[in-house]
């Protein structure tokens, strides 16, 4: 069936650790590593599989209607939780005083509208459009603007812009 298709990765991966292992530079350097915080990986992937359960559940998974209002309090437990958790711990898995500048935050809330630029008509479209056809023909038109407006952006644009202009310009019209 078509789901053997998946199984490349495989020999791929395989191929890129054997590759990394004889190709990749070495260094004697070896930060020390602090104590692997379980308890907050255990927090991040019940927040995170919760959350993708709730967002399945609404968009068409048959889920009870008490399951879905567990699973979003356990998903708004856990976040908080794993929250805490990273404050109070000695080597955290994700250092929250990192989010903390607007630069960062404001830049992961601009990747955020993008890969849901990018990715969402990936998802919507077949459901809204039905037939592979129609979808392969309107998500067809995705790439394919890509590549025009790579090639003719500089000549369009005006170059008084400059490149935060031009990138604010691009997000607008992207959104």
């Amino acid at each position: 069936g078509w789901r053997w298709v998946f199984l490349v990765n495989a020999p791929v991966g395989l191929a890129g650790l054997i590759a990394g292992r004889y190709l990749l530079p070495r260094t004697r350097e070896r930060t020390p590593l602090g104590r692997f915080d379980g308890a907050g990986v255990g927090l991040l992937a019940t927040a995170s599989t919760a959350l993708l359960l709730v967002i399945s559940g609404v968009s068409g998974l048959e889920l009870p209607g008490w399951l879905l209002i567990a699973l979003a309090g356990a998903t708004v437990c856990a976040a908080i939780g794993f929250v805490l958790r990273e404050k109070a711990a000695s080597s955290p898995i994700l250092q929250l005083s990192v989010l903390r500048p607007p630069v960062v935050s404001l830049g992961l809330a601009g990747a955020l509208c993008g890969y849901l630029v990018l990715f969402g008509p990936l998802t919507l479209l077949p459901q809204v459009l039905g037939t592979a056809g129609g979808t392969g023909a309107v998500l067809t038109c995705l790439p394919a603007g890509f590549a025009v407006a790579a090639v003719l952006a500089d000549r369009v644009l005006p170059a008084r812009l400059g490149s935060r202009g031009r990138t604010v310009l691009g997000a607008l019209v992207a959104a």
